[in-house]
């Protein structure tokens, strides 16, 4: 190429044709060719081809580029086998044509391998290699000699040629393939068949990514994340890497962990909002729909758009859901309007809570819009609206004679009319949360308690003492609210009230919390027998934990014993019928009826044994068994029997029970 350079300078020199001509041109010329300067005597050679400064002289011309070329130089190589080639020397001779395009080409010179390939291709001077005439069209054409594209394109490139070099790698990106343009930018960016270049690299890779090749993308968010030949731009990186994410390409969706996007891409970024779609994300999805929809920064889709809205209300995506069912049921110039299927996306969102489509699937039901007209149904969507709070589904209901559609005890009547402040529905609704163990159910007892409800009073009462759904036990609070139902002479108040005193859970310091317990005790039971009801046997039960506080064995005894008869198996409260048999046992044994304590203590061990899968019973069978077998052990030992009372102390012992010193001893004397 050198060479052609000096061609040029020269000609340049020369001037134009009229400055060749003159004689002492001419003159310096053949002085340079004498002085074996080849480039003047290729020029000589040139001007007796041509004979426009000279007299035409085929011989003379050869002569000259034969001469240039023993002097290696290239362009004497073309001229010669361009000669040869022609037949102006005499006949055609291919052959020798083809020996001086191969010394060209030999010096990488574009023209002589074309030339060359010409030949191959023709198989004139030389077998036919199709093979060969494409590598040497290919490395042609990456010289930039343009005529070998034309030969290119009417051979079966693909068939004959190296693949894997650079110059057919540069063919094919030429023709704007992506794939192949990828290929190129790795060839210069590795130096692989070319030389290393990294700006071509880049431009390659900048031609393929623009036609969105995923690799060429992930190849420029590396060169950018990572400040490679450009400035580091981690954002633009970032963008190139989403591109090729949303094409699956694993390199990149591997690349974005290592970022926080949120701080690198707006958060309408189109290719941001795609990445996160394709994770599942409903509100990317959905802002997809509105893009795609409504055309924002792209061209209106909605195709697509519809199947963004879908993935996001498949995954119950209240927004995704209710424009569905717009969509669907008021329709426009590219969708029509399908009322049943906007039914069902609103029926969707309604089961889902959204008080808007609650009102919705009210309104169609009642007119029969995408479904059989319904009143009943109609109203009972209406009450769930209302229940969340929409004025306007309130007013329908305002309008609508609802106990003709709809049952009193219906929930959402309930709820209905509980929100509206009536105090006895909001008593139904909370023992309705109370049952299923709703954090609501405080908000609602409160509010019937308020207003006055013993029956609220009561159960707020338990719901502190007891825990019940999931609060908390706060004993002050239990004690105020059954305080509060007691002055209306509710008798679970009243019974828990006793309960709370005979353990000591309420009054204070200042009372006698014993003689507290057994007043309500009494309480109880002269209103319930006013009002002929049966009493709980609990309250018994309480009643001898009084008794026995204050010595009074007797009542104690009667009052474990009235326990005892009234217990009933549905109770189910095994664990409270064996403490009644054990601390009857207690009270016989301090009367000395010991036969009678060891018969009740046998009762309790078979009550345990049979309710051992309780899961109460089950948590504490071998501490319960092990009382039981303490207390024998007392009776047995008051009665001389050591060596069985010692049996029974050891295995007491082994669940955990602790023994008295006295009895340890004794059993250890022996």
């Amino acid at each position: 190429m050198s060479k052609h350079i000096a061609f040029i300078l020269w000609v340049l020199l020369l001037g134009n044709q009229a400055a060749i001509g003159q004689t002492d041109d001419l003159n310096v010329l053949k002085a340079k060719a004498k002085a074996n300067d080849p480039a003047a005597l290729y020029q000589l050679g040139k001007a007796y081809e041509e004979g426009k400064v000279v007299k035409l002289n085929i011989k003379k011309a050869l002569k000259y580029y034969k001469d240039a070329s023993d002097l290696g130089y290239d362009s004497a190589y073309l001229a010669l086998g361009n000669l040869y080639e022609q037949g102006q020397t005499g006949a055609q001779d291919y052959y020798q044509a083809y020996l001086n395009y191969k010394k060209a080409a030999d010096q990488n010179n574009a023209e002589g391998k074309f030339h060359l390939a010409r030949l191959y291709e023709q198989g004139k001077g030389i077998n036919k290699n199709l093979n060969e005439a494409v590598r040497l069209y290919l490395e042609a054409l990456k010289q930039g000699y343009l005529m070998a594209k034309e030969h290119l394109d009417l051979l079966p490139v693909d068939q004959y040629a190296n693949k894997n070099s650079a110059a057919y790698a540069f063919y094919k990106a030429e023709k704007g393939n992506a794939a192949d343009e990828y290929s190129l930018g790795v060839k210069y960016e590795k130096g692989q068949g070319v030389p290393k270049d990294l700006q071509k690299a880049f431009d390659f890779y900048k031609k393929a990514a623009d036609k969105n090749n995923p690799k060429a993308q992930v190849a420029l968010g590396r060169m950018y994340t990572q400040g490679i030949h450009v400035r580091q731009n981690v954002r633009q990186g970032v963008l190139y890497y989403l591109k090729a994410a949303n094409q699956q390409e694993e390199d990149a969706i591997t690349e974005l962990k290592k970022y926080d996007l949120r701080s690198l891409v707006e958060p309408d970024n189109l290719d941001y909002l795609t990445y996160k779609g394709n994770q599942g994300n409903p509100i990317s999805l959905y802002r997809l729909f509105q893009v795609y929809y409504n055309g924002i920064g792209v061209q209106s889709d909605y195709t697509q758009a519809l199947m963004y809205c879908q993935q996001a209300a498949v995954k119950d995506y209240i927004p995704a859901i209710l424009s569905l069912g717009n969509v669907y049921e008021k329709g426009n110039t590219f969708i029509a309007p399908d009322l049943r299927k906007s039914f069902q996306w609103y029926k969707r969102a309604a089961y889902l809570g959204n008080d808007s489509a609650q009102f919705v699937i009210g309104e169609m039901h009642a007119l029969g819009k995408g479904t059989q007209q319904n009143m009943g149904r109609a109203v009972r969507w209406y009450l769930r609206a209302a229940n969340g709070g929409m004025e306007l589904a309130k007013f329908r209901l305002s309008q609508i004679n609802i106990l003709q559609y709809i049952d009193k005890n219906d929930l959402e009547y309930v709820k209905y009319q509980a929100e509206k402040g009536d105090a006895q529905a909001q008593l139904k609704l909370s023992k309705y949360y109370l049952n299923i163990g709703s954090s609501e159910t405080l908000l609602w007892l409160r509010r019937a308690a308020d207003a006055g409800i013993a029956e609220a009073q009561r159960l707020l009462g338990e719901v502190y003492l007891l825990g019940k759904a999931n609060y908390g036990t706060i004993y002050p609070e239990a004690y105020k609210w059954f305080s509060m139902a007691a002055k209306a002479n509710d008798l679970e108040a009243i019974k828990w009230l006793a309960y709370m005193y005979s353990n000591q859970l309420a009054g204070g310091d200042s009372i006698n919390h014993n003689q507290a317990a057994l007043d309500r005790v009494q309480q109880y039971l002269m209103l319930a027998q006013q009002n002929n009801i049966s009493p709980d046997p609990d309250v018994f039960l309480t009643m001898g934990k009084a008794y026995s506080a204050t010595q009074d064995t007797t009542e104690a005894l009667n009052a474990y014993t009235e326990y005892i008869n009234r217990y009933q198996d549905n109770q189910e409260k095994p664990e409270q019928l064996i403490t009644a048999f054990t601390k009857r046992a207690g009270i016989f044994a301090e009367l000395n009826k010991d036969q009678s304590g060891l018969t009740d203590l046998e009762a309790a061990l078979m009550l345990i044994e049979s309710y051992k899968t309780d899961d109460i019973i089950q948590s504490k069978y071998n501490s319960l068994r092990g009382e039981v077998y303490y207390q024998q052990g007392q009776i047995i030992f008051k009665q001389g029997n050591t060596l069985k009372a010692c049996n029974l102390f050891q295995q007491a012992k082994k669940m955990g029970v602790q023994i008295e010193q006295r009895y340890l001893q004794t059993c250890l004397g022996n």
